[in-house]
């Protein structure tokens, strides 16, 4: 059996393969031992998913969570009716050369990896706090933020207030 429990309004969650359809509460079902379900997380309009609990805690702010069906699982989803977008990349700058990866930048649901990973995102509600850590690599030096409320920072670790979406990259 795969129970949902939807713990706020803003979203729903459904699985592949069927099942599991709109569940906006708590919903189950039962699927075939050693089946492979993917539950998917749909925000609505205007609101954004905040992630994972229970068995898919692991896929934090991932829309999607594959279950092998080897026992019970039992899953929670978290939203927001209001939620903004924050996009955050990692960037080696122009002129530069043979520092590799420049940094991973850390938040609470959000780890965006070295340089060509591209740019990371995540769903954060309205008036959430948001701490970003730009955690150097040896042998490389963190220049300064770009874009968004982070502009012009030269401390690897800027926090802001989500009142819109929000675009960053550490350099």
């Amino acid at each position: 059996t795969l129970a949902v429990d939807v713990l706020t309004a803003g979203g729903r969650v459904s699985s592949s393969p069927a099942g599991i359809s709109a569940c906006t509460d708590t919903c189950s079902a039962n699927f075939a031992d050693t089946a492979t379900v993917t539950l998917t997380a749909t925000a609505d309009a205007g609101g954004g998913f905040m992630g994972w609990g229970g068995d898919c805690a692991f896929r934090g702010t991932n829309l999607t969570c594959p279950l092998t069906m080897s026992a019970d699982h039992n899953v929670t989803a978290s939203f927001s009716l209001k939620a903004y977008r924050l996009n955050v990349a990692v960037n080696t700058p122009a002129g530069t050369s043979g520092q590799g990866g420049v940094a991973r930048i850390g938040s609470v649901g959000l780890d965006c990896g070295p340089v060509g990973d591209g740019i990371c995102s995540v769903d954060v509600a309205h008036g959430t706090r948001v701490f970003l850590q730009a955690n150097i690599e040896p042998g490389n030096n963190f220049l300064n933020w770009t874009g968004g409320p982070c502009a012009g920072r030269t401390s690897p670790l800027c926090d802001f207030t989500m009142t819109a979406n929000v675009s960053t990259t550490a350099l």
